[in-house]
């Protein structure tokens, strides 16, 4: 696959193998942080304020004694400017309220 200026087509549209290469390599790089970023996304944390009321239902253990926590490492329940907060990744959030 060389390019040859005998079929009258300007060398400059001639493309190597070696850029080919750099071309694949660039769309799979762009692809890739293009899912990556995608995913950073989807499993942000979300904190969802809890009233009251739903703080005192906590039983049989009170939230202030709770260690949940979620697939990320995050605590399932945080104090966040003196209110309780659910943390929860967007996508929970979406599909599992």
């Amino acid at each position: 696959m060389g390019c040859t200026g005998s079929d009258f087509s300007p060398l400059r549209h001639c493309i190597t193998i070696k850029e080919m290469a750099i071309r694949k390599r660039h769309k799979l790089l762009v692809f890739f942080a293009l899912v990556g970023c995608i995913a950073a996304w989807l499993v942000h944390p979300v904190y969802v304020p809890l009233s009251d009321a739903e703080v005192r239902e906590f039983k049989p253990v009170p939230i202030e004694k709770r260690v949940d926590r979620d697939v990320f490492f995050f605590e399932t329940f945080q104090r966040r400017q003196g209110r309780w907060c659910q943390c929860k990744s967007w996508i929970s959030q979406q599909f599992f309220f």
